[in-house]
């Protein structure tokens, strides 16, 4: 007969685990999702550069992802349903930002870095957070309108 401390003790660290691995799978999906919206802005930048060296001009995400963009011979697939990309009035410099399902905020201008503003550092407030979004990507400076609520179509 098996020590009944032995089963016992291989119950408690089969629930002990199994609790762990459930508690961990939230963080898991949002990070997904997270990696889902560093892919899109990847794809973004991407589709631009071959438009700027195509066409030299960048594109918003309509005419990117449309007949315009299929001139430049690159075709982009993203997950986001809304990604938001602003042209400067030089035609050649452009800033895409999506909001995460996780409920984080993305965003880069022209090729530059990836800037990530966690809601949770906001205390869930969407709108604390994009406007850190728009300071880091420094979007006024560079020329562009404040990326907006409806832009990223989040309703408030």
């Amino acid at each position: 007969m098996a020590n009944p401390f032995l089963v016992l003790g291989g119950i408690a660290v089969s629930i002990i685990t199994a609790t762990f691995g459930i508690l961990q799978v939230p963080g898991w999906v949002n990070s997904a999702k997270d990696a889902s919206v560093y892919n899109d802005i990847d794809q973004v930048t991407i589709g631009e550069a071959a438009a700027l060296s195509t066409g030299g001009k960048a594109l918003d995400f309509a005419d990117l992802t449309g007949a315009e963009g299929a001139k430049s011979g690159v075709v982009i697939n993203v997950a986001a349903e809304t990604v938001h990309i602003e042209v400067a009035d030089n035609d050649t410099d452009y800033v895409v930002a999506i909001a995460s399902e996780s409920g984080n905020l993305f965003g880069r201008v022209n090729g530059g870095e990836i800037v990530k503003v966690e809601l949770s550092e906001h205390a869930g407030v969407v709108a604390d957070a994009l406007a850190d979004l728009n300071t880091e990507l420094g979007v006024v400076a560079a020329g562009f309108e404040e990326i907006t609520l409806a832009d990223l179509g989040i309703t408030p």
